[in-house]
């Protein structure tokens, strides 16, 4: 998968990928936010790698042509039109940066208006109060909490009045959208 929104790409994730992806996995920036903290070896991430399925969908996020970190939507349930979103952004450089900011709402603009979902859902630590606040001005709610985690949801319809404001910001940044599915993925992904 290909896409192409905001001047951002995002593109399915490959074998090759691998050992950027567990750099920035293992990078303490990105670790302290993860609810698996341990380092995770070459073996470890062979194995998430071979374990994706057709519920998962992880997609590297390109920056000005730098690869610059990972979005995914998984446990995708085809039928409900819904999945779990995340994101972490690898290069330093690229933190709290608008065209992170417009991966993330590429990636959820895509799998709302484009894939036809009606909902996704996000998990923050609770301990990390700046997460749970990034999802909420994406315009996820709050559902469920605990002493760990804090479960969040939105709604296609949720999504585009919360983004009304980031869109016409983003429009700048060439909102047209462009994506290229393999067989497999248009028999998936197209509604």
């Amino acid at each position: 998968m290909l896409i192409t929104q905001f001047g951002i790409q995002l593109r399915s994730i490959k074998q090759t990928d691998l050992e950027l992806i567990r750099s920035w996995r293992n990078a303490d920036h990105v670790q302290e936010a993860m609810f698996y903290q341990d380092e995770i070896s070459e073996e470890d991430q062979e194995i998430w790698f071979e374990n994706l399925g057709k519920s998962d969908c992880y997609l590297m996020i390109h920056i000005d042509g730098t690869p610059a970190g990972i979005c995914n939507v998984k446990e995708i349930k085809w039928d409900a039109r819904s999945g779990e979103a995340g994101v972490f952004i690898g290069e330093k450089q690229f933190l709290n940066s608008l065209k992170a900011v417009a991966a993330v709402i590429a990636m959820m603009d895509t799998f709302f208006n484009q894939f036809g979902f009606t909902k996704l859902k996000a998990t923050a630590r609770a301990d990390r109060p700046d997460l749970v606040l990034f999802n909420e001005q994406l315009g996820y709610q709050i559902v469920s909490e605990d002493e760990e985690k804090v479960c969040l949801e939105i709604t296609k319809d949720r999504f585009e009045v919360a983004n009304q404001c980031n869109m016409k910001t983003l429009s700048k940044l060439n909102p047209e959208v462009k994506i290229v599915l393999t067989e497999t993925e248009k028999e998936l992904f197209q509604p």
